[in-house]
């Protein structure tokens, strides 16, 4: 400890200070530490509020000043960033949990959270890919084959991304506008989470979308539905003709 220092007498940090007279000086105003000069009813501010105008000031202050390079944060990953290889206290997670919990986000937050996530990992680590069902696979190039579609999948030129969502759909069909989902058993404890996608990805693409369960799917049933909802309509529009090329199903006007 210096010689011109002392504690501070609410919780008890290490003060120093340049010389005696300061340190003279904080001691007959009982001074505080900085953290503790400006909480509670010491703060300037306690039980007042800035009004609407003050408010509107300071955000318009702020904004972009943190954001890409100029964030002292930016570019930094790993052990490079100072948190990097450090693991959270404890009493740190529960602060985190208590200030987070009770706090529901909206569907464009949710959105906005899963692409930036997306995007940090392929940063981190290339590009990534999701895990996918190998039966699933066989199952939509056999539907591929009987149908003679072009169905990506992740066997067949990857799973189509639906980056503005950050969906990944385990069977695509641009040509007719088709997406299938394949359900393994725990998707019966997700229903929900489910149908908010399902509703989402239909929205957006304004596609026919399908969805498979595993264990009890009907294989021709499936085809039957496909050709019922759309396949046939493929061979309604008569100013279209379909031709073939290396880069899949193009549509041309006659």
């Amino acid at each position: 400890m210096s010689d011109f220092s002392r504690n501070c007498p609410n919780c008890n940090k290490i003060l120093t200070y340049a010389n005696k007279y300061l340190l003279q000086r904080a001691i007959n105003k009982n001074c505080f530490c900085k953290n503790c000069a400006m909480s509670g009813k010491r703060n300037p501010m306690y039980g007042k509020t800035h009004s609407e105008s003050a408010l509107l000031k300071m955000s318009e202050n702020s904004k972009g000043k943190t954001l890409g390079e100029k964030n002292g944060m930016f570019g930094l990953y790993g052990n490079d960033h100072p948190a990097g290889g450090k693991p959270k206290s404890e009493i740190t997670k529960e602060k985190l949990r208590e200030a987070l919990s009770g706090i529901p986000k909206s569907e464009s937050h949710k959105r906005k959270l899963r692409i930036s996530a997306i995007n940090d990992m392929n940063k981190k680590f290339g590009q990534i890919y999701p895990n996918y069902n190998k039966t699933a696979c066989v199952v939509f190039e056999n539907l591929n084959a009987d149908l003679k579609l072009n169905g990506k999948h992740a066997e067949n030129g990857g799973e189509y991304h639906i980056t503005d969502l950050g969906y990944w759909v385990d069977y695509y069909e641009p040509d007719l506008n088709l997406v299938i989902e394949w359900d393994e058993s725990y998707h019966d404890r997700q229903k929900e989470k489910d149908f908010k996608r399902e509703t989402e990805i239909k929205k957006y693409l304004q596609c026919n979308f399908m969805r498979i369960k595993e264990k009890s799917f009907d294989y021709d049933k499936l085809k039957q539905n496909i050709k019922e909802t759309c396949y046939e309509r493929r061979n309604e529009i008569p100013k279209w003709d379909r031709i073939t090329s290396e880069q899949g199903i193009l549509l041309c006007r006659r």
